[in-house]
């Protein structure tokens, strides 16, 4: 309550409880418009009256005047006098009525106060909606409220304001009385009495009325049904549609065919829209035939809805193709829009065709909704009779939009055709494709720059009888990305390629191996001819492969070459050379390991070519471990040339280390011959410490008597090492006569030197004592022999692998059959080859008896 409300209340209080002369006219007339002000009107109508008789003329004029502005807020208005005026609800609809005039906010709150009073309100609603001196606003308020409390009393309101002149009137009334009737078919009021009702609006003269009670009239087709003649004919399109909109399925043919050609697009719209209901069972036709109105947006809601339309004749593909196929140059860009998305769900991979001339529209949405379509179908979903179609229009595509920049991370349609053809080619394809294919391929330039995999995949359909087709693809493109993707293609399909084929290949790899050509083409091309192996090529390969690039698996060079040395081992030996000897750094994840592996295949080859080929690769190849990859693989059973190759070139070289890997080979090989052992004797008096000690490990696997004085002298060596691998030597040998060599070792200042010499000393006496026990005992001058089979058999045990040997030897000869188990275990998991083989040797021996 505000503070004017309060004053006012005990003003009015206090005249009440206290007695004071009557106030003056002016004061009344005061007091009568704070009355009018809080809306006090029966209050403010007694002080008016009051001061209209004020002697004052002014005063008494405005009360009059007054008084005639509050009588129609007082129902003294015209339309009175108003049934029950006097009556509680009268008043309570009179206050709410004030109460909106005054205040038009207030309108939803009073409108929910008249409908909480019911029927009873709904006469004194009538008389004032048809008072003239209320406000529009207020009446609609009324007739909401009315059509909001329903029954026989609004029902009849509503049949009364049908005769009103007010054609806004009528209207308001039909739209709030509509609003209550509910899709379910539920109305809060008889249907019979509704339908007599409504019907009477359908024949309004103003035509948003007549909408508004077909509305009303949508759960009653029956109350209508014979008036559906002339309401199809009703001058106003609006009635025309919202007759389709609701009752189409009670339309006679007749009737619909008027429809279907009507005037006005949007009742054929509607129509359109009505395909899609599931109580059509006929709809599709109507569909198709909408397909040809002469407005887009027609054609474009039956496009939309003709995929949910239903026929009782059978689907038809080829229909369905003819009627869609002139829609693809319709002058409506929403009706292109629409048509791929439609075409694809009614018609699926078959729609191909409508698609594809889509993805040259002008239109953006167009093409991008086409493309769209086109991703969607499955992989090998597109028939392969629409390969050449799609292959063919790829050109223009590319042509129109373009492959994407390199500076932008988003496809272009360009883009993305191509690698829908690459999936669609790969799956749908079949032998014979590859001529439409390659034109396509001639046709989208930039295709390999943008995308290498995509262009491979595409080419990828070609068969071994294609390859005069590659061949003459390769001379057709002009860009290096798209040879490169051609060579790379006609890489899978030469190998075992004879006859003219080779030869067209060979004469195109002479070109592209030039070495002006391209480096990324020169690459594809060097691996094609590795493929290919023609023997021809191999000049031009070993110089690709002098300056080769650096960005292929090299490691498939040397399995490659080493195939074409079966068929051309000269020319391969020249690759070789030429890939090992080159001051290319070499990239990948395996280093320097493929020229390893390559200068190691030689070996492989014929001597007469392989060993001037490793020749040049030692004194050429900047890598060390290449040089010792030459040296290593030289075969076991070489031969003498193998050995010579050792001697003359290998251990001739300044360098100590391949001088290392060739003594170390000569002893695996086992050259001892008196010219091999010479040179090698000569080798121990080397510079470098490593070669003595390979010297050592020589004579050591030479395993002669010859071999100790080379030992003894090396005990002296100023190195420690040298010293200490001396006396294992010479205690492997046994000799005896480097016993005071060794004595004499047992003072060194290196302590490994001395454990050396030690275990020197204990195998050489171990060994001359059990000599001369089993002399002894063959020569009958011994006891048992079973103490010393035991002790042999501890001697197993000993850390020193020579003694191991010499115990194995010796049960052996002694043909201890006890000692079986022990010989087996160490066949099985003997530590070292030579523990193994003399197990073998004396497991024979003793099964021999």
């Amino acid at each position: 309550m505000n503070p004017t409300t309060i004053v006012f209340l005990l003003a009015s209080f206090l005249a009440c409880q206290t007695t004071r002369p009557a106030a003056d006219p002016a004061t009344t007339l005061s007091r009568a418009k704070l009355a009018l002000e809080m809306g006090d009107l029966v209050r403010a109508e007694g002080l008016l009256q009051e001061a209209s008789s004020a002697p004052d003329p002014a005063v008494a004029s405005e009360a009059r005047r007054r008084l005639a502005e509050l009588a129609p807020r007082m129902g003294k208005g015209p339309g009175s006098p108003r049934p029950g005026g006097d009556s509680p609800i009268a008043v309570r609809v009179r206050d709410a009525v004030q109460k909106m005039e005054r205040e038009p906010g207030l309108a939803k709150e009073v409108v929910e106060e008249i409908t909480w009073i019911g029927e009873a309100a709904v006469p004194s609603l009538g008389s004032w909606i048809d008072d003239p001196s209320i406000s529009t606003a207020t009446r609609d308020a009324l007739v909401g409220a009315a059509a909001k409390i329903g029954g026989e009393a609004s029902l009849g309101l509503l049949e009364r304001l049908a005769d009103s002149p007010d054609d806004l009137l009528r209207r308001r009334a039909m739209e709030a009385f509509v609003a209550g009737v509910r899709e379910g078919g539920s109305v809060p009021y008889s249907g019979a009495r509704w339908t007599a009702v409504a019907g009477r609006y359908l024949g309004d003269r103003d035509p948003l009325t007549r909408q508004l009670a077909l509305r009303g009239l949508r759960n009653f087709p029956e109350a209508i049904r014979g008036r559906l003649a002339a309401l199809a004919a009703d001058p106003d399109s609006g009635v025309r549609s919202t007759l389709v909109q609701y009752f189409f399925l009670t339309l006679p043919e007749a009737a619909k065919e008027t429809l279907l050609a009507d005037p006005d697009a949007r009742v054929r719209q509607t129509m359109a829209q009505m395909l899609t209901r599931r109580e059509w069972s006929d709809s599709r036709p109507v569909a198709l035939r909408l397909l040809r109105d002469a407005d887009p947006s027609v054609r474009r809601q039956a496009l939309d809805a003709l995929p949910k339309t239903s026929s009782p004749e059978p689907f038809d593909p080829s229909a369905i193709r003819a009627a869609l196929a002139p829609l693809v140059a319709d002058p409506s860009v929403d009706v292109r829009r629409s048509l791929a998305g439609s075409a694809q769900n009614l018609v699926g991979p078959a729609a191909v065709p409508l698609l594809l001339p889509l993805l040259l529209d002008e239109q953006s949405a167009v093409f991008e909704g086409a493309m769209s379509a086109l991703e969607r179908l499955p992989r090998g979903g597109l028939r392969h009779e629409d390969l050449p179609k799609a292959l063919e229009i790829a050109p223009a595509v590319v042509r129109r939009h373009g492959f994407r920049d390199p500076s932008r991370e988003k496809p272009t349609l360009a883009d993305r055709y191509a690698q829908f053809l690459a999936t669609m080619v790969q799956a749908s394809g079949a032998k014979g494709d590859f001529p439409v294919v390659a034109k396509a391929f001639a046709g989208m330039p930039g295709l390999a720059a943008a995308g290498a995999p995509v262009a491979q995949a595409l080419l990828a359909v070609a068969t071994p009888e294609d390859v005069p087709d590659l061949c003459d693809l390769y001379d057709r493109v002009p860009d290096y990305a798209s040879r490169a993707a051609v060579l790379r293609v006609l890489e899978g399909k030469v190998e075992g390629l004879l006859g003219e084929g080779a030869k067209r290949v060979a004469a195109l790899l002479g070109s592209a191996l030039a070495p002006e050509t391209d480096p990324l083409v020169r690459e594809e091309a060097l691996f094609v001819a590795l493929k290919l192996r023609a023997a021809a090529l191999g000049p031009a390969m070993a110089e690709a492969l002098r300056t080769r690039p650096n960005n292929r698996n090299w490691d498939l060079v040397g399995p490659a070459l080493l195939a074409m040395g079966k068929t051309a081992p000269r020319e391969a030996a020249e690759c070789i050379v030429a890939f090992t000897t080159s001051r290319e750094t070499l990239l990948g994840q395996h280093g320097a390991a493929p020229l390893e592996w390559a200068a190691g295949y030689l070996a492989s080859f014929p001597s007469p070519v392989a060993i001037p080929a490793m020749t040049r690769i030692l004194e050429q190849a900047p890598n060390h471990g290449v040089r010792a990859a030459v040296v290593s693989n030289v075969p076991d059973q070489g031969g003498a040339e193998w050995t010579a190759f050792l001697l003359d070139v290998v251990l001739a070289t300044p360098d100590a280390g391949l001088r290392r890997v060739g003594i170390e080979r000569l002893a695996q090989i086992r050259a001892f011959s008196p010219e091999v052992v010479a040179r090698i004797t000569a080798a121990a008096e080397d510079s470098d410490g490593g070669i003595r000690v390979e010297v050592l490990e020589y004579v050591q696997a030479w395993n002669s008597p010859e071999a100790a004085p080379i030992a003894r002298r090396l005990l002296k060596d100023p190195a420690p090492n040298v010293r200490q691998i001396a006396c294992q030597v010479l205690g492997s040998l046994v000799a005896q006569e480097a016993v005071p060599d060794l004595l004499a070792a047992l003072l060194d200042d290196r302590t490994n030197v001395r454990s050396a010499a030690k275990a020197a000393l204990d195998q050489i006496r171990f060994y001359h004592e059990e000599k001369k026990r089993w002399e002894d005992w063959y020569e009958g001058r011994g006891t048992d022999p079973g103490e010393g089979i035991r002790k042999l058999l501890e001697l197993l045990d000993d850390p020193n692998e020579p003694i191991r040997v010499s115990a194995i030897e010796s049960l052996g000869t002694m043909k201890a059959k006890e000692a079986l188990p022990r010989l087996v275990e160490t066949i099985k998991k003997g530590a070292s080859r030579a523990e193994r083989e003399a197990a073998a040797k004396a497991v024979e021996r003793i099964n021999r008896e």
